[in-house]
């Protein structure tokens, strides 16, 4: 959950304003709610963001009566990818300040949420809580979950650099409907020492403030994580604040499996590394007449250390947030300087994030303009409805009577290995009839179709660097990747770049086809060797119908290594 100031929505046409940065920075970063504020919105032109950008986002908004498109204004955006947008209720509570939200949550809950745009007046701002918290008593509005937006005050010196309080008479008026609806600084109460900024003054000295904020109920506050401030990838003088949020009743979900990025592909260092392993490992095992099994050694495969690749840009951001940090702790420093050098590392940072927004704009127009209406991958998924991935909240353990269910992923998982398991023992026979049985086996026994005598020796011979090759060009992009995260685009590089490769070039390559020729032979002698994980899958239930909780109900599909997939494709090329 996030929370802006945007200052604004830039640009005239919806396509090339800060609703464009808004829609990337949504996807990109996974978030679920995003609260805004300063957003300048009219009827008309919320109709064309939704037109645009309304497959992905749900926006409600509250505007002003007399000038909407030119000051205040409050938005809640919601990520369709991610949580679901159907049954939402809107209370405008102050048009253009106060607007209150209700959305699913979890397991048929809501959030309920209140988006805040307070004024810069400390009198209107004062005003303004008083009347939210009378209208809490006498429209008996729901209690909340959680409060976020431009509160254009602080309520603790801390929280301005340089430090001082703002009116008394308006703190104690927030506090007072704060204390009411029972929320929390989330913020302050995870970093009570800690002085942290969210809004700086671009003239004068530079002054600084924490005025964007997240209340949270103290329940939901146990179960929240990961507060943080940082810069946003549009142009606004405020920084974004957020926090990760769980439901108390939530299953407990694992890290996932690891998959390789694609842009690593692109990543130049990361591919030498990789073909320095791929090399190592074929001039250690490439021995003419090895009679011992080596596939046990090809967990080259799956990385040991996988390395974390940064795009300069975005290390170099990482290195200026660490000084920023430091130098706003650094309380051995004057303020003055203090200031100075954030306001400085706050720029270079800023334009950084300008410039790669800039970037990942320029590189979704290409490819628009690449591949709209043209069949291919991209095209067809933009008609298609987004829709949250449905987590497995829980399952019925198996044999349980009175029924128990499992909350825990890795409970869960063993419920459904032991599930498939038992069903390649299960000796008993559908519900039919005893003459369709009988049909049945009949029918299978009576089947006589074996591989003609002068095809066995070509199957007996090992598989040739064509099957291979043939197999490897054959296999198709943009396909789920198996437990070891590794995709045929991965293959196809290295073999690409192998057969480019520059001979004056004295670094050795391996060619990934002869890797693959070395191991695939080396099952066939002399069979594969256990826990290396070569031919494991990942097992992904889909759902067909009734209980939820009921594993029999799901469908498994298994993704396999795209390596693996190779040497199947390539023997099957043979029959």
């Amino acid at each position: 959950v996030e929370s802006l100031n945007m200052k604004g929505r830039g640009a005239q046409n919806a396509a090339h304003s800060k609703w464009s940065d808004i829609n990337l920075m949504m996807k990109e970063q996974r978030i679920s709610v995003l609260t805004l504020q300063e957003t300048h919105l009219t009827e008309d032109y919320m109709n064309e963001v939704h037109s645009l950008f309304g497959k992905r986002l749900s926006v409600y908004f509250s505007a002003c009566r007399n000038n909407s498109s030119g000051r205040a204004g409050v938005a809640v955006v919601l990520n369709k990818d991610l949580v679901k947008t159907e049954n939402v209720k809107v209370t405008e509570l102050i048009l253009g300040r106060a607007m209150l939200i209700q959305a699913p949550w979890h397991a048929g809950s809501l959030f309920t949420w209140l988006a805040i745009y307070a004024p810069n007046n400390d009198t209107e701002n004062k005003e303004m809580w008083e009347h939210l918290a009378q209208s809490w008593l006498d429209l008996k509005l729901p209690m909340l979950d959680s409060m976020s937006g431009d509160f254009n005050f602080v309520e603790d010196a801390i929280d301005r650099l340089p430090a001082h309080e703002d009116s008394r008479a308006l703190v104690d008026a927030f506090r007072a409907f704060k204390k009411q609806v029972h929320l929390k600084d989330g913020w302050q109460h995870i970093n009570p020492e800690k002085q942290d900024y969210t809004y700086m003054q671009m003239s004068g000295i530079g002054s600084r403030s924490r005025i964007d904020r997240i209340y949270i109920l103290e329940d939901i506050l146990k179960n929240s994580n990961q507060w943080k401030i940082c810069d946003p990838p549009i142009g606004t003088d405020h920084q974004v604040v957020s926090v990760h949020i769980t439901h108390a009743q939530a299953p407990y979900v694992g890290k996932g499996r690891w998959i390789m990025p694609l842009h690593l592909l692109h990543n130049k260092k990361a591919m030498r590394e990789v073909e320095g392993i791929v090399t190592a490992w074929h001039e250690k095992y490439e021995m003419p007449k090895k009679t011992e099994p080596t596939n046990g050694t090809c967990r080259w495969c799956t990385p040991k250390g996988r390395r974390r690749y940064l795009p300069m840009k975005k290390a170099k951001m990482e290195e200026l947030y660490a000084r920023l940090d430091d130098t706003l702790q650094d309380k051995s420093i004057p303020e003055k300087d203090r200031l100075l050098t954030a306001t400085l590392l706050q720029q270079h940072i800023q334009s950084i994030h300008k410039e790669l927004s800039k970037t990942r704009q320029m590189s979704g127009i290409i490819r628009a303009k690449l591949e709209m209406e043209m069949i291919s991958r991209y095209w067809m998924s933009m008609g298609n409805k987004k829709q949250p991935r449905d987590t497995i909240q829980e399952l019925k353990e198996l044999g349980s009577n009175p029924p128990s269910f499992l909350k825990h992923s890795d409970k869960m998982v063993n419920t459904a290995w032991k599930f498939y398991d038992d069903l390649q023992t299960d000796e008993s026979f559908p519900n039919t009839m005893a003459e369709e049985t009988v049909k049945a086996i009949k029918d299978v026994l009576t089947t006589d179709k074996k591989v003609p005598n002068d095809k066995k020796d070509a199957l007996r011979d090992l598989l040739q660097y064509e099957n291979i090759l043939e197999a490897l060009r054959q296999a198709a992009k943009g396909k789920a990747m198996g437990i070891d995260g590794l995709p045929y685009e991965l293959w196809t590089l290295l073999y690409n770049r192998f057969m480019n490769r520059d001979h004056d070039d004295e670094t050795e390559k391996a060619d990934i086809v002869e890797v693959f020729l070395l191991v695939f032979n080396d099952v066939k002698v002399h069979g594969m060797v256990l826990n290396t994980g070569f031919c494991d899958g990942w097992i992904y239930p889909l759902f067909k119908k009734n209980d939820k909780r009921v594993i029999a109900n799901y469908r498994p599909i298994t993704l396999l290594n795209s390596n693996y997939k190779i040497m199947t494709k390539a023997l099957a090329d043979k029959l």
